[in-house]
Parts: structure tokens; sequence; C-alpha cells
């Protein structure tokens, strides 16, 4: 078993991938503004990893995640301040606050990515584990699962497997003829097949409990509690049940707040931290963020699934209110991020994508084979590429090290 902390790095296997907290979706296939003229499984795949970065925006899990993320940037930047000369692979020690929450991000998200194929007719168990150290409850939710081949593993429900399983089922609304590998794209849907029956059928509702889910820093737990409720009380929809659960209270370092509060304070706090990192005004985020809020009384991601088929229209719908996030196609051809009332794009994301990019090429310089991690967006001869894309002038990399502030700065490769 396997843990992903990064939870999408297999670009070039996937057809797509979205990146927590960078507002960043890859496509392998073909995306087109206007919706009509992409094919099915072009538009499910966009609208499995549209899902990814609504999550990211509208939860509290997701905000988390993303101010977990800019502070690696934060402190990973303010590192190299002092260094005349920086060596790659580049390390340094995160702050034991940071730490903290790297630690709360690995243990949310739970088991990732697994090659494991669920024996359907093995039976199943599960328990729980109650884990210390943080400032708000945590557990893990643990399912004993045997494969095809007779293998049991113990999977722990957490993020991964709660986001997969949302956006694949979101995705199957569009594109009814998509197949996932079962970890962790079917977990919810199976483990609801074995013990809550009621509504393991209703895809809307599992959608719905999915995405209350993340409204808890605990949401293995809180998914477990969710589905053993809506199971008892089949006769409530999943926006009745989500519409409940919002009232409710969190315990956070002791104190109770209201969810959409708790929700609101993780919004400014992620703000805050962007303004201290990025060189630019914050206007995608400043916009996006605040039209998620729950006191709008609208939340995009549930009020589409209401009617009774799902279709391009609700997808139009999600779009027209939030627009798209930086989004990038195997074949290099781009689409800057846009929102509705704004008339050009909006650098904030891209730079927020950048420095990302120039983090994970510093702490880790022979990934992808060391190539440029901006040469998808350039039309450079690839031997001003490859190795040490620092030495050239006038390119984006140059563009991204004047972003952390290294430009100028000495750069060694050790071998």
């Amino acid at each position: 078993m396997r843990f992903i902390y990064n939870e999408h790095e297999y670009d070039k296997e996937l057809k797509g991938a979205y990146k927590t907290g960078c507002f960043e979706i890859y496509l392998s296939g073909q995306f087109n503004p206007t919706l009509s003229q992409m094919s099915t499984e072009d538009l499910g795949t966009f609208l499995h990893e549209y899902i990814h970065f609504l999550q990211n925006i509208s939860t509290p899990w997701g905000i988390y995640a993303a101010i977990v993320r800019n502070n690696d940037l934060c402190e990973f930047v303010h590192s190299l301040e002092d260094k005349e000369e920086v060596h790659l692979p580049y390390h340094f020690t995160p702050s034991a606050e940071q730490q903290l929450r790297r630690s709360w991000l690995q243990c949310s998200m739970g088991t990732g990515h697994l090659s494991f194929s669920i024996d359907r007719t093995a039976p199943t168990g599960y328990r729980y584990e109650e884990i210390e150290g943080f400032p708000i409850s945590m557990h893990q939710v643990l399912l004993s699962l045997q494969s095809t081949y007779g293998e049991r593993k113990e999977l722990i429900i957490g993020a991964t497997i709660i986001k997969e399983s949302m956006a694949a089922m979101y995705q199957s609304l569009i594109d009814p003829d998509t197949t996932h590998p079962d970890v962790p794209y079917n977990i919810i849907q199976f483990w609801c097949e074995k013990h809550f029956p009621n509504i393991a059928k209703d895809t809307k509702k599992l959608i719905c409990l999915c995405y209350m889910s993340l409204f808890s820093l605990d949401p293995g737990f809180a998914l477990m509690c969710e589905l053993r409720n809506a199971n008892a009380n089949p006769e409530l929809s999943g926006w009745q049940i989500f519409d409940e659960y919002i009232r409710h209270n969190v315990i956070v370092s002791g104190k109770t707040v209201p969810i959409p509060d708790f929700f609101n304070s993780l919004v400014e706090q992620y703000k805050q931290s962007l303004r201290g990192m990025l060189p630019c005004d914050l206007i995608f985020t400043n916009i996006l963020l605040d039209r998620v809020k729950l006191e709008n009384g609208i939340v995009p991601i549930l009020n589409v699934i209401h009617t009774e088929r799902f279709g391009l229209q609700n997808i139009q719908s999600l779009i027209g209110y939030l627009g798209i996030p930086f989004i990038h196609q195997l074949d290099g051809k781009q689409f800057y991020p846009q929102v509705v009332g704004i008339a050009h794009s909006c650098q904030d994301v891209v730079v927020i994508s950048g420095n990302a990019a120039m983090y994970n090429y510093f702490l880790n310089p022979s990934e992808h084979g060391g190539v440029c991690p901006f040469k998808y967006m350039c039309d450079a001869e690839e031997d001003v590429c490859w190795d040490k894309p620092w030495r050239h002038d006038n390119c984006i990399f140059e563009c991204g090290m004047d972003s952390i502030n290294v430009k100028g700065k000495k750069i060694v490769k050790d071998r």
C-alpha cells in the first residue's frame, strides 16, 4: 500500500489529472470551451477533473489542502532567500507547524491509487483507529477487502478514495460507459452494495454524501457516519441530508464553530497565505472563493444534479458560474483561467501553477527525465530544455526563477 501526497503524478499515463492547490487541469484528450464540440469521452474526462477543482475550492478539506500546499511553496521560497548557490536536488526542512500540516494531509488522504481488483464475493471487514497528535479529531477507517487473486488488504478510506469515487460517479452521469480501476474509484459504491443497500444505487445521493464528508477535516470517518445515517433514512434526498449537515458545528482546537464560518475562516487564511507569496493581485481566486461561500445559498457542485437527467446543460451551468482553471493538454495546447465578469486571463492562477512546477523541479530535477517543467508551453529547441534549463535567457523557466527569487543565483546540479 502506498500513500500519495501529491495525488496525481502520472500525467502521461492518465487521461486527466488535477493538481490540488494549483487550480490546474491536465488532459490527454481535447478540451473545447464550446463543450458541445467535445466527444463524450473527452467531456467526461474534463468533468471528472473539473469536479476535483470544485472539491478543492468549495470544501474545508480542499481549502486546507491548498493551504498546506501553498505553505510548502512559501517555506521553500523563503529558504532560498539567503542562498547564493543552490544545489539540485534542493533540500530544506519545513517548520514544525508545516510538518504537522503535512502529517494531517497524508493521514486524511488515506489509500491512493493501487492495482487491486476487488473480489466482490469475498467477505469484508472494517475497523476504526483514533489518531492522536492533531488539533482536530482524526481517525483511520480501514476496510478489509480481498482481491480477485486472493490477496487481502486493508484500505484506508480517506480523501483520495472519496474524491476519486465522487468524480467517477459524476463522470458516469455524462459517460455511463466509462470504466475505472477499483482503487480508488469504485470503493464507495462497492462498500454501499455490501453494507448500505438502501442507498447503493442512488448515484446522486452518494455524490452528495461524498461531498459532505469533505466539509470535515476527518473525511473518512465523516463519510462512514453519513453513509450509515443515509442508509437508515432512505426517504431523505442527498440535498436534504447536506442541508441539515451544514447547519452543524465543528470543534477546532477546543472551539465550537458553525461549518459555514469554519469554511470562511479557512478561505481567508488561504487568501492571506497567497498574498504573502504571489507578486500579483488575487483576481481569479478572490472571485472564485467568494462565489462558493455557503451564505450565497448556492452549492454549484450539488445544484446541477437536482435535475432528473444530468447533461451538457448542467456542465455549462457550472462553468458559467465558476469559470475554468488553467487547462493544458498533452499536445501542448493551453487554456488560461477565465471567470465570468473578468475579460482577461487571471495571472494569479498561472503564477501559483508555475511556482508549484518550480518547487517540484528543484526538489526532484530528474523527474520526467530532467526536462524543463514548462517544455509543453513553449517552442524552444529540445536541446535547451534538458538537464539545465536555467542556462538559457528569455524563456519561461527564467520567469519561474524570477518568481521564486533565484534569478541570478548560481545553480548547481549535483550528480
